[in-house]
């Protein structure tokens, strides 16, 4: 829907992302990113209209109680200019750069020795609200790091995100946000 760029674009569906979303983890209580990350969303519309967008930026934080994941949302694209810009406009970045998901640690299973994963319940944090969230994420030991994935999907009603809409084709309020990265203990 490329020529759709213009007033709906801005899908703030990513969301997100937002990686946000993602952040489940380690075990220990420093934990910190290492490596290459990735937050991506996806958001569909009437008409078939299908928006995906992408940062590479994120980090994670770790007080021994709380894991929090921020991803800043100036830097999340979707591959159309005018579109990134409506949809910074949408999720308020001037006023709420980032996304951040806090989860307790005691809501994670650590991997020890090979893969563990599981849903786990947090906090999202976009557009200046906070509201709980469920996502699935698998964790895997890998070479002194742990790597991360997780998923889930947000409406984008429980934050006050206006529906992006243009010339009769609207966004769904629903928008699926996946993660990939990497933590080690410090």
């Amino acid at each position: 829907m490329r020529g759709l760029g213009t007033k709906f674009s801005g899908m703030p569906a990513w969301l997100f992302g937002i990686g946000l979303v993602c952040m489940p983890l380690v075990a220990r209580a420093a934990l910190t990113t290492t490596g290459s990350s990735r937050v991506s969303f996806a958001a569909t519309g009437s008409m078939g209209m299908r928006i995906s967008g992408t940062t590479h930026e994120l980090s994670v934080s770790d007080d021994g109680t709380t894991i929090q994941v921020s991803v800043p949302l100036a830097h999340l694209v979707t591959g159309i200019d005018l579109r990134d810009e409506h949809m910074r406009d949408y999720l308020g970045v001037a006023a709420h750069p980032n996304a951040i998901l806090t989860v307790p640690r005691s809501a994670l299973v650590f991997p020890t020795s090979s893969e563990t994963s599981g849903d786990a319940t947090g906090t999202l944090e976009l557009h200046g609200r906070t509201h709980a969230i469920t996502f699935h994420y698998t964790a895997e030991p890998t070479s002194g790091s742990i790597h991360v994935s997780a998923s889930t999907r947000i409406d984008m009603n429980h934050y006050g995100i206006a529906i992006p809409a243009y010339m009769g084709v609207e966004v769904n309020s629903r928008v699926r946000i996946e993660t990939t990265f990497r933590v080690q203990d410090r």
